[in-house]
């Protein structure tokens, strides 16, 4: 009895031993599993960081590349509409990427350079000339360098590069490895014009065209064939100084006989240089964006939302505003025209060299004496005039109605007005031209 009492004894004591072993080694198996996730999950984290500040990075480039887009498309000086400090008095677009030779080119400098630190959602921007030193304090907010450079296959396009820094007192330059993360991305920016086509007459006009008084019209361009009205109805100079057809019913007459002074290229008869009843035009003149994109190459709604918006509750307030902004720091020279518009007095618009755009969704009319290089374009279906006074457009008139004048003005036929015009534009992107290598 005493001999089986102590086997039993002994057998409890091996199975004990025996659970305490595989304890330990569970317990061994656990630690090391947990060392292992916890270690997986450092990694994580560090993958997770490490993403993080690069997406930031990734984002500033990107911003430095819509903030250089929204610039080169701003005709302001630099010292008002950039918040730049090191700056000069022109725009952007004329420090960094100006319209060089002729043809002219898209030219940028070497070494256009700019910077912005963004600072609680604040920029703070240096935009030095080409070459300057480029300044952006010493705080470790995220900067972003912009480069502009010149893309040689097409002299209407550059190629911005953007390089954003998160945690880096230093501008975001090539090759900078101070901050915690570094991206860079480019685009192709190219320029859509103002204008896609001249027009091909120093007045052109949907409906019919009146031109009485003593009024002037000039055109001596051979490379426009001299062309000084094309209509898509009737013309009738004076008081049928000569005529085409029979006016529209309810059309107003002249007052007087002739005195009209219209010049054309030498040993071209004065009928030839006048296309009366064009279907085309009077085809595309019924509906606006058809006429307008004619020459344009943009619908009415695309140009106001490029251009400076006049506004105004009567057409002599509207008058007033388009020359503030014409005046204005901001150097409107491209207007878009919210109603109906009348100019008196005198005062100059636009330049030989620095022509201006003037489109309306309703009536033009000056009763002033007006100096104005560029194109008029209105795109009412009623009477557009000169009126009264002695106004002289250097350039061309284009409206989707009927034409009339009263006044002793001119309409002078200018090729370098386009030319200047269409220069000018809004910069964008070309598709799959976006780069983050």
């Amino acid at each position: 009895m005493s001999y089986s009492m102590h086997t039993s004894d002994s057998r409890r004591s091996q199975r004990g031993a025996a659970a305490l072993a595989v304890s330990l080694v569970l317990l061994f198996g656990m630690t090391l599993v947990t060392f292992f996730v916890n270690r997986g999950l450092l990694f994580e984290q560090k993958s997770s960081a490490n993403q993080t500040r690069s997406t930031q990075a990734f984002e500033v480039a990107e911003a430095g590349i819509e903030w250089a887009t929204a610039r080169l498309n701003d005709n302001g000086p630099l010292n008002t509409s950039a918040a730049c400090t090191s700056i000069v008095t022109t725009s952007f677009k004329d420090t960094y990427a100006p319209k060089v030779g002729s043809p002219s080119n898209l030219t940028p400098p070497a070494n256009a350079r700019s910077a912005c630190r963004i600072t609680a959602g604040a920029l703070s921007c240096s935009c030095p000339a080409a070459g300057g030193t480029l300044s952006v304090g010493t705080s470790t907010d995220a900067n972003f360098v912009v480069e502009i450079t010149d893309e040689p296959l097409d002299p209407d396009a550059i190629r911005i590069t953007s390089r954003g820094c998160i945690n880096q007192s230093a501008a975001c330059t090539a090759g900078s490895t101070g901050g915690d993360a570094v991206a860079a991305v480019s685009v192709t920016l190219k320029l859509l014009p103002i204008v896609r086509a001249a027009p091909a007459a120093a007045l052109t006009t949907g409906g019919y065209a009146q031109v009485c008084s003593s009024f002037n019209i000039t055109n001596t361009s051979a490379v426009a064939n001299g062309y000084l009205v094309n209509s898509g109805g009737q013309i009738q100079m004076g008081n049928g100084t000569y005529l085409s057809g029979t006016m529209p019913p309810g059309a107003p007459n002249c007052g007087g006989g002739g005195g009209q002074t219209l010049v054309t290229t030498p040993g071209t008869p004065l009928a030839s240089a006048m296309v009366a009843s064009d279907t085309s035009l009077s085809t595309i003149a019924s509906t606006s964006d058809s006429m307008f994109s004619a020459f344009f190459g943009t619908t009415l709604n695309q140009f106001r939302d490029i251009a400076c918006t006049v506004t105004g509750n009567n057409a002599g307030a509207r008058a007033s505003n388009l020359l503030a902004l014409y005046n204005g720091s901001q150097r409107c020279r491209d207007f878009w025209i919210d109603g109906d518009i009348q100019f008196s007095g005198n005062a100059s618009l636009g330049s030989a060299t620095d022509p201006v755009t003037m489109v309306s969704s309703s009536a033009m009319d000056f009763n002033g004496n007006y100096d104005i290089w560029g194109i008029v374009y209105s795109d009412s279906t009623s009477v557009n005039a000169l009126g009264t006074g002695t106004s002289d457009i250097h350039g061309a008139m284009i409206t989707r109605g009927n034409y009339r004048n009263n006044g002793n003005g001119t309409i002078i036929f200018d090729p370098d007005v386009f030319g200047l015009i269409q220069d000018r534009g809004r910069m964008v992107r070309v598709p799959g031209t976006w780069r983050d290598f």
